[in-house]
């Protein structure tokens, strides 16, 4: 089936993202039937921690991903691909971290370890059940190749190898005491033997049994660890290992071997595709080779390159990293993210662009993302950037900012763009880790970068020429915000992640700061402000380790009593308040004197930044798992007054025509008028008179693109609101 195309990011929508679509209109027709209340909806962008890949044996064009963290909690999963890898879709065992898979002889079963033991399926990774090891930490595991009943697992924490001969119903100690599995192989040519590739040892790295685990067999060329192997269907004795040194081969079943390529860094994955063998050194890219490994060339397209597994499919050759999937489709070809669909993403930060009803997406490993339909797709923008490692996004709004440039804080450097996000160019600290950047409201010749420990410098004159700044401490990840001071000049907002004991501010530009007073807390990932309105005045707001901190200038804060913990993330929007920290969001609509539990759906997530749009759309950037929507817009509907009924549209999302049903009580004028995200009239879809009882109205949407819209119907006097989402 051919894919559909986004209208309005260009990009194919594979069938597990136009899915969300259908979801998020679940959701509104249920909010709208008050059976739900302002749920949170898990979006995109796309990535994750890849830690694991398996292709089917008896479908190339089917393979498993593993994502997850152990030091992330509710981050993890299984997720599968039915075209190579392109794009994939979630299975059911999610919020845990997988580390190992292994197909069986049996089709369409496979075994997944991890964080919380061994799991297995048998629909070819859609469903799972766990069976055994729940108190264990799985890094790797082999099957038998003639009996999926013998299974070696191993275990974290330098325990070595444990065995189980009856599929899982128990499990035995072997040999192997030590050390830790990181990879497997076997081979239909000798399917009684099971090797497992070793790390933590001197002398050996490659081991294989031929009794189930019995007794294991010392074949490895040792001198270092090793990550992977690779060992010929048709010749048992014809072996290659991704060593630390190099690619290693034998051809006498491991009683001499040669050194084929050595690397300056670990090779990490063997793949064959076409043909042709992949290998990747961790920290350089992918080594390739089209003579069976005569020969290598070393291919550096990738971004990212300390990769972590590897797996050929139909599609090419496919390597995982901590952020997503890099595909090859043959020898020389540049390399391109292949993790559409994995929603597994830490999100550092989040922008919102309402002249623009831009979404953007700052990720760590995976890139930067834009959605031009309130996140319902996603579009990467990493093109010219050094890494896709990104903390942070300037400008943050575009609330009176008067200028187009953009700026991302990547591990790279400062990167800085001039054509919407379109293509990138490095700024400044190129090469260097950095945490922050800022760019003027009106004039883009005035910025401010940060590196990750320093330094904090500024220029006037477009990056020709820096000023480092004077008057700040040592700290760890110093995040800028600009705001006014008392005189109605440009002041410079810095608080520290790490060891500063104050946020602080500047009013010449950045070339001195002074320490702000009041903000007590030794711990200040974020400061943000809402600009100054008609309606509102200037407020900062200081996210902190002990709670939430305000001020008006940002010189002098005082505490919120009423919120205290750990707090990652704050954003404001007139008299409303977010903040997120590691139990999801907290809401104030009073500017901070009374708060809500904000958390249905993300109470278990780390909120590590937050934004919102002009329509009542909260989104927030989450620790592991993508971007959540939050709909709060609230229509208007007095209608139940006078004695009308509800009015409601199917189908809903709509494609080219839906049908708005209205029971009126009486005759009366009505006009039907469609608004998009920022308040902006797009339509009138009816104006006209009705009649008593039910009316249904066909409404044409075909010329509208993709994404949420506000079907406002003005009745005689009255109102009412309800939520339209368009598919293309």
């Amino acid at each position: 089936m051919a894919q559909e195309i986004s209208e309005t990011t260009g990009s194919e929508i594979p069938a597990a993202v136009k899915s969300s679509y259908y979801q998020h209109a679940k959701n509104i027709n249920a909010q709208q039937a008050g059976k739900i209340e302002t749920p949170w909806e898990n979006l995109g962008p796309w990535g994750g921690n890849l830690r694991a890949m398996q292709t089917d044996p008896f479908n190339s064009d089917h393979v498993l991903a593993g994502c997850g963290n152990s030091m992330a909690s509710g981050v993890g999963g299984v997720y599968y691909s039915n075209d190579g890898g392109i794009t994939w879709e979630a299975s059911d065992l999610l919020k845990m971290p997988i580390y190992a898979f292994e197909s069986s002889s049996n089709e369409g079963e496979f075994y997944a370890g991890g964080k919380n033991g061994i799991f297995k399926s048998i629909d070819g990774g859609e469903t799972w059940e766990m069976i055994g090891l729940s108190n264990i930490f799985v890094l790797e595991i082999v099957l038998k190749e003639n009996n999926p009943d013998v299974m070696l697992a191993g275990k974290s924490s330098n325990k070595g190898i444990i065995r189980t001969t009856d599929g899982g119903e128990s499990w035995d100690s072997t040999p192997m005491t030590a050390g830790y599995m990181q990879g497997h192989g076997t081979t239909p040519a000798a399917p009684e033997n099971m090797y497992v590739v070793m790390s933590g040892f001197d002398d050996t790295c490659l081991m294989v049994t031929s009794d189930n685990g019995e007794t294991f067999t010392e074949i490895g060329p040792g001198g270092g660890s090793a990550w992977d192997v690779w060992i010929a269907e048709d010749d048992a004795n014809h072996i290659m290992l991704a060593h630390d040194a190099g690619i290693y081969e034998t051809t006498d079943g491991g009683e001499n071997w040669d050194l084929i390529y050595a690397t300056e860094g670990a090779t990490k994955g063997i793949v064959e595709y076409n043909g042709n063998l992949f290998v990747s050194i961790y920290g350089r890219g992918v080594a390739e080779s089209d003579d069976n490994g005569a020969s290598w060339t070393l291919n550096e397209s990738p971004v990212q390159k300390h990769f972590a597994t590897s797996a050929g499919t139909s599609a090419g050759a496919l390597f995982g990293y901590w952020g997503g999937i890099y595909r090859s489709s043959g020898i020389g070809e540049t390399y391109v993210l292949s993790h559409e669909g994995i929603n597994n993403t830490f999100v550092h930060a989040i922008s919102y662009y309402s002249d623009r009803e831009e979404l953007w997406a700052a990720t760590e490993g995976s890139g930067l993302y834009v959605s031009h339909d309130g996140g319902l797709t996603w579009e990467a923008k990493n093109n010219g950037l050094g890494s896709l490692w990104i903390l942070s996004i300037a400008p943050t709004h575009h609330d009176g900012v008067d200028v187009d440039r953009m700026l991302v804080a990547t591990q790279s450097g400062v990167y800085y763009s001039d054509n919407h996000g379109e293509d990138w160019a490095p700024l400044a600290l190129e090469g260097n880790q950095t945490s922050s950047a800022a760019v003027h409201w009106t004039n883009p010749d005035v910025m401010w970068t940060a590196g990750i420990m320093g330094p904090v410098a500024y220029t006037e004159d477009g990056g020709s020429n820096w000023t480092e700044a004077t008057g700040l401490p040592f700290g760890m990840t110093p995040r800028f915000a600009l705001a006014k001071n008392e005189n109605d000049e440009t002041r410079v907002l810095i608080a520290y992640e790490m060891i500063a004991q104050d946020a602080y501010y500047s009013d010449d530009m950045g070339a001195s700061f002074t320490a702000a007073e009041g903000s007590v807390a030794t711990y200040h990932p974020m400061v943000t402000v809402r600009p100054e309105s008609e309606n509102y005045d200037q407020l900062v707001y200081l996210a902190t380790g002990s709670g939430l901190f305000l001020s008006d200038y940002g010189a002098t804060y005082a505490q919120v009593e009423s919120l205290n913990g750990f707090l990652w993330s704050v954003h404001g929007k007139e008299s409303k308040i977010f903040v997120g920290g590691n139990n999801g969001v907290f809401k104030s609509e009073d500017e901070g004197e009374t708060w809500n539990s904000f958390n249905e759906n993300i109470d278990d997530l780390g909120i590590w930044s937050i934004a919102s749009a002009p329509g009542g759309q909260v989104f927030a950037g989450t620790r592991g798992r993508g971007v959540y929507l939050n709909d709060t817009y609230v229509g208007t509907n007095d209608l139940t007054k006078e004695g009308f009924f509800e009015a409601n549209l199917y189908p809903n999302p709509v494609d080219e025509n839906t049908t708005l049903s209205i029971a009126l009580n009486k005759n009366a004028k009505v006009n039907v008028s469609l608004y998009n995200y920022t308040g902006q009239k797009v339509d009138e879809l009816y104006n006209g008179n009705l009649n008593k009882g039910i009316n249904k109205i066909k409404l044409t949407t075909n010329n509208l693109k993709s994404g949420t819209y506000f079907c406002t119907l003005m009745i005689d006097d009255h109102t009412h609101t309800l939520k339209l989402l368009k598919v293309n």
